[in-house]
């Protein structure tokens, strides 16, 4: 009998040990647990920042290639604004309406007017200065009168015209 208490006592020891043994692997395996579902929740948000970084990053692409492409309309538009003032000049120094210098440039001003390219003010007209749109050697004056158009752009998606070339201006006399 004594035998089997010291049996039953020792079997008892085991068991206990083994629960022991069993709750600290729960425990353990219950921290594991957990540290790995913070980590899991740190590595989700650090995604979710890595994204909005990213998607950021292609807005932010994106806007500056609009930017760009709109620079460069501008930049070229600008060549032509300035062939079209040399024309213009030409068509002044002719001093003839017919002539083949006035002719080209109604043609090449009805061409541009196409791309969204219009002419600010024609030689001889009297109209208030503009500090934007006219450049006047002379000095500005309330009153002007072209002696040179300008150009402007008004593009599809421009809330104002974009001065390509000022117009060249005189002071009016009275």
């Amino acid at each position: 009998m004594r035998l089997r208490l010291e049996d039953e006592e020792k079997r008892c020891a085991e068991a206990v040990a083994r629960v022991q043994a069993a709750e600290a692997a729960k425990e353990s395996a219950q921290r594991d647990l957990q540290e790995a579902t913070q980590r899991i929740e740190a590595m989700t948000r650090q995604l979710q920042r890595r994204d909005d970084e990213l998607r950021q990053s292609r807005q932010t692409a994106r806007g500056a290639s609009q930017a760009q492409l709109r620079q460069a309309r501008i930049d070229t538009l600008r060549v032509l604004a300035a062939v079209l003032a040399e024309v213009a000049d030409q068509a002044v120094h002719e001093g003839e309406e017919t002539g083949p210098a006035s002719a080209l440039y109604r043609r090449v001003l009805a061409r541009a007017a196409a791309a969204g390219v219009l002419d600010i003010g024609a030689l001889g007209e009297e109209t208030e200065y503009d500090p934007v749109a006219h450049r006047a050697p002379g000095g500005p004056a309330a009153r002007v009168v072209v002696e040179r158009p300008g150009f402007v752009w008004q593009g599809a998606r421009e809330s104002e015209p974009v001065v390509l070339e000022q117009a060249v201006v005189r002071r009016a006399e009275r």
